[in-house]
């Protein structure tokens, strides 16, 4: 992994453990509510897809799929980091970053 992207990857792991998960994400209420705003949109493309170019639709439709993967990917990972979050140490994570910083000053 190339430097950069390790900072960023550990910055973010840094910031997940300073502000815990929202708790609307890991709500049971959430995803059935998705799923039918999802449908809901999905009927209305449908519908609007008579009306409108087809392109127009299709661009639709896949920022409909992106939304929903988003939302889900959000739950999954509101459900995730409970049970990883014991595993994961703070010192070390300083303490790579700051391994990082230095190597990046050393180096020209």
């Amino acid at each position: 992994m190339k430097p950069v992207a390790e900072k960023r990857l550990l910055r973010e792991v840094l910031r997940l453990i300073d502000r815990p998960v929202q708790p609307v994400w890991s709500a049971r209420w959430f995803m059935p509510l998705a799923w039918v705003v999802f449908v809901l949109l999905a009927a209305i493309f449908y519908a609007l897809g008579e009306l409108v170019a087809h392109w127009l639709s299709a661009i639709g439709f896949l920022l409909l799929g992106m939304g929903y993967m988003y939302a889900y990917l959000k739950v999954a990972a509101a459900h995730a980091w409970p049970m990883l979050g014991p595993y994961v140490q703070r010192a070390r994570i300083e303490g790579r970053l700051r391994e990082l910083e230095s190597s990046e000053q050393g180096s020209p």
